[in-house]
C-alpha cells in the first residue's frame, strides 16, 4: 500500500494552501516584534462617528437621559425628561442636542413640545462594534 497521494490531490492541496497564504498575506501588513500586524478595519470616518457617539455618552446626565429614553418604549416628551433632573431647561436642551447630533436620538416637534426616541440604528452599530471586544 502506498502512502503517496494522487498528483491531482497534491495539486489541489497546493492551490488551496496558496489561496490561504494569499488571504493571510492580504490581511497582514507586516510582521511586528510579536507577530503579524493586521490592517485597520475601522475606517477614519467610522472611527470619527463612533468617537462622537462615545463623547456624547461620556457625560453622566446624557447617559441617564439615554437610559430614560431606552427604558420607555417609543417616545418621551422633553417635559417628562426635564422632571428627572435638577437642571435648567436650556441645559436639558443642550444635553439632548448633543445626543441628537451624535445620532443617538431622534427628535420630533409637536406644537411647543419636542418628543425624543432612541435611534435604534446607532445603538445597533455600537452593539456590533463593542461586541468584537468580548466573547
Amino acid at each position: 500500500m502506498s502512502n503517496s497521494l494522487p498528483l491531482e490531490t497534491l495539486a489541489s492541496a497546493t492551490e488551496t494552501a496558496d489561496e490561504i497564504a494569499e488571504e493571510i498575506a492580504d490581511e497582514t501588513v507586516t510582521m511586528g516584534c510579536c507577530g503579524p500586524i493586521l490592517p485597520l478595519q475601522l475606517t477614519d470616518d467610522a472611527a470619527g462617528e463612533l468617537s462622537t457617539v462615545f463623547k456624547a455618552l461620556a457625560n453622566p446626565v446624557r447617559l441617564q437621559m439615554l437610559d430614560i429614553l431606552n427604558r420607555r418604549a417609543g417616545e418621551v416628551c422633553v417635559c417628562d425628561i426635564e422632571g428627572h433632573f435638577d437642571l435648567s431647561q436650556p441645559t436639558i436642551s443642550h444635553h439632548l442636542r448633543v445626543l441628537r447630533q451624535a445620532g443617538l436620538v431622534d427628535a420630533e416637534q409637536r406644537g411647543t413640545w419636542i418628543y425624543y426616541r432612541v435611534r435604534a440604528e446607532t445603538m445597533e452599530q455600537m452593539r456590533a462594534f463593542l461586541g468584537g471586544f468580548c466573547c
